[in-house]
């Protein structure tokens, strides 16, 4: 579902029919369920899941800085950048093991795709260093994701022999030819060295 579909779908639901008397005494509800300490373990308080979401939103914000200041503090070639994406992956992996399905950084910022729940399978981390008309971005995913080169789909997959593939459906790069290039892109990829 993209966002066109999501706007259309809020914007068709109608808002539940309530009794006057609902309206009247909700604030006040409110009011009370607020000064109410929290619960107990047993039965999690939705404040309590209010505060984690916040910790959440706090914790990628700062993951989101932390990116974006390493991005710019190495540099713009191949070998910098890799150290710099190897780097931020490790710092965020730490706060959110099992939940990133990829880290992009480039010119404009970093954006930063985490799954809800911590249970994303165990994969080969990859950092693909992208260059097309409109300048580079570093992407980190993991075999078996899809990314887009330009306005592909391409799925990205960790080889055997330690190569890397890069398959859309028009195009196929391999770091086995890192000279061959993806359309107008020029492609630079690296496993990424995991801790055993």
């Amino acid at each position: 579902m993209n966002d066109a579909d999501l706007d259309r779908l809020l914007k068709s639901a109608r808002v539940p029919e309530r009794a006057p008397e609902h309206w009247e005494n909700f604030p006040g509800k409110i009011t009370n369920r607020l000064r109410r300490p929290p619960e107990t373990a047993g039965d999690p308080s939705p404040w309590l899941s209010f505060r984690n979401l916040g910790w959440s939103f706090a914790g990628a914000a700062l993951a989101a800085l932390l990116t974006l200041g390493l991005w710019h503090h190495y540099g713009r070639t191949p070998a910098t950048q890799f150290a710099a994406a190897e780097k931020c992956y490790r710092e965020i992996s730490i706060m959110f093991p099992h939940q990133i399905r990829d880290i992009i950084l480039n010119n404009q910022g970093s954006k930063i795709d985490l799954a809800d729940t911590a249970d994303l399978p165990d994969a080969q981390p990859i950092i693909l260093n992208i260059c097309g008309p409109n300048g580079c971005q570093v992407i980190i995913t993991f075999s078996g994701q899809r990314v887009r080169v330009g306005g592909e789909e391409c799925d990205v997959l960790a080889g055997t022999t330690g190569n890397v593939i890069v398959a859309g459906e028009k195009s196929v790069w391999t770091s086995d030819d890192p000279s061959r290039r993806f359309s107008q892109f020029r492609i630079a990829a690296k496993l990424l060295n995991t801790p055993s």
